[in-house]
C-alpha cells in the first residue's frame, strides 16, 4: 500500500501540484483523499490526553458511520479544480 502527505498551502496549490501527484500515483492501485483545513485564526484549545483520544474516537466513528465525508473520483476533482 502506498501512503503519502502532502501538506500545501491553499495559495501554492495549482495544477503543477495536482499534475505532480497525478505522476507519483501513475500505474499505482491507490486511492487519494484530499483534506482541506482552514488555519486557525487563534490559538487552538490545550487539551488532555483524555479529550484527545474522546475527539479521536468520535472521528473514527464519524468515520465508519460515513458522516461528514465527502468523496469524489480523480476525474470529478479534476473538473472541480478547473472551476
Amino acid at each position: 500500500m502506498v501512503q503519502a502527505t502532502f501538506t500545501i498551502s491553499a495559495e501554492d496549490f495549482n495544477d503543477e501540484i495536482f499534475e505532480k501527484i497525478k505522476t507519483y500515483l501513475k500505474g499505482q492501485q491507490a486511492f487519494v483523499t484530499i483534506s482541506i483545513q482552514k488555519e486557525p485564526s487563534a490559538s487552538p484549545k490545550k487539551e488532555t490526553r483524555e479529550e484527545y483520544f474522546e475527539r479521536l474516537d468520535k472521528s473514527i466513528a464519524e468515520l465508519e458511520h460515513g458522516e461528514k465525508m465527502v468523496s469524489f473520483t480523480v476525474e470529478e476533482f479534476e473538473e472541480f479544480v478547473k472551476k
